[in-house]
């Protein structure tokens, strides 16, 4: 993988409570010299910062959101609205996951996801119009 990239909830997730697809986002993203610029969007920052809250602690949720907010560019809200609202009128795929997408469109990006059926059900019907890796 090369370039920049714009990750999801998910492996997020499992990276910062070190489960899950924990080792392949290691070495595929954070490890990886080829990836130039890791892009996050709000609703993405959001989402991790309430599953980790509920999870362990609003303490916590708050160290892990600060480290990403050091480490990735948050893409503006603004920038990438309509793009997402043209993904949920066309997709059906969560919210949150279409602003992945837009990001990821809007910085010829490539989207990350975790290996979730939605997307799996909708790339099946018709391909996205970005680049997407599935874990």
């Amino acid at each position: 993988m090369k370039g920049e990239i714009v990750i999801d909830t998910a492996p997020l997730i499992d990276y910062l409570c070190n489960e899950g697809v924990v080792e392949k986002v290691q070495k595929e993203i954070i490890s990886n010299p080829d990836v130039t610029n890791v892009i996050i969007s709000p609703i993405t920052l959001a989402e991790i910062f309430y599953v980790l809250c509920r999870a362990k602690g609003e303490k916590f949720a708050i160290e892990k959101t600060d480290i990403i907010k050091n480490a990735a560019k948050i893409e503006l809200e603004f920038k990438i609205r309509d793009i997402a609202g043209k993904y949920k009128c066309e997709r059906a795929i969560s919210l949150a996951d279409c602003y992945v997408l837009a990001a990821a469109k809007i910085n010829s990006a490539t989207a990350i996801f975790k290996k979730e059926q939605e997307i799996v059900d909708e790339l099946n019907k018709k391909p996205f119009d970005v680049n997407l890796k599935l874990y």
